[in-house]
């Protein structure tokens, strides 16, 4: 009951917020992942060539 004395009616839950936040969260996660994986192989490669001779 309100204060109005009228039953209150159950609103309905909000609208599920678009992927918009989820689909930066990805890319910015994915663009991260990319650049340690192209660090870590370029310092690989680095590496690799000074002791392969």
């Amino acid at each position: 009951m309100n204060d109005h004395g009228a039953p209150v009616r159950e609103q309905p839950p909000p609208p599920a917020p678009p992927p918009l936040w989820r689909r930066l969260c990805q890319r910015a996660l994915l663009g991260a992942t990319g650049a340690l994986g192209a660090t870590a192989v370029t310092w690989l490669r680095a590496w690799w060539e000074d002791h392969s001779g």
